[in-house]
C-alpha cells in the first residue's frame, strides 16, 4: 500500500523517526502482520497481512486511518498547524500470488534507491526507516538477492 502526503509535500522529512515510532507502537496492538515498509520524504509503502482477528473488524481502512491520524496529529502539534490535512490517500492492493508478493517486497525495499535517498543497496543497509536492513539480518543478503533475481522491479532509478 502507498500513502501519499498532501500536494507531494515533504512533511516526512526529518520525522521519519516519529512515523516509526507510530507504526510500531500502532501495529504492536494488533494482527497485523508488517513484512515490508519504507518511510520517504512525502509518502511511505507497507506490505501487510491481516490477522484473522483484524479481517472481522479492523480492516486496511481503519488502519490506515488510525496511523494517519495518528502520524497528522503528531506532526501537527509540532508544526503548531491544527487541524492541517497531512495525508492526501492511499492506495491498497492485494496480493494475488508470490510473485506480486515479492514484487511489492522487493519494490518497497528498492524505493529510498530510486528517490535518491541511498545510493545503493549496501547503502540501503544503513537506511533505518526501511524493513530492508533488518531482512538482512533475518534472511540474509542472498536471499534478498535472490529475491530480487527471481522478481525483479526495474524501476530503481532516480526519479529527476
Amino acid at each position: 500500500m502507498t500513502v501519499r502526503c498532501l500536494d507531494g509535500l515533504n512533511i516526512l522529512k526529518n520525522r521519519k523517526e516519529i512515523v516509526f515510532e507510530i507504526f510500531s507502537n500502532i501495529f504492536q496492538d494488533t494482527d497485523v502482520s508488517l513484512y515490508a515498509f519504507v518511510i520517504l520524504d512525502n509518502h511511505y509503502h507497507l506490505l501487510l497481512e491481516i490477522g484473522m482477528t483484524s479481517r472481522k473488524g479492523v480492516g486496511i481502512p481503519r488502519i490506515i486511518n488510525r496511523c494517519n491520524c495518528v502520524i497528522a496529529k503528531k506532526l501537527n502539534e509540532i508544526d503548531g498547524c491544527k487541524g492541517r490535512k497531512v495525508f492526501y490517500q492511499y492506495w491498497d492492493w492485494c496480493i494475488r500470488d508470490e510473485k506480486d508478493f515479492y514484487s511489492h517486497f522487493n519494490y518497497i525495499h528498492g524505493n529510498p534507491i530510486k528517490h535518491g535517498l541511498v545510493k545503493d543497496f549496501e547503502e540501503l543497509k544503513n537506511y533505518k526507516f526501511c524493513s530492508y536492513s533488518g531482512w538482512v539480518k533475518k534472511a540474509g543478503e542472498e536471499f534478498l538477492h535472490d529475491c530480487l533475481m527471481a522478481y525483479p522491479v526495474v524501476d530503481y532509478q532516480k526519479d529527476n
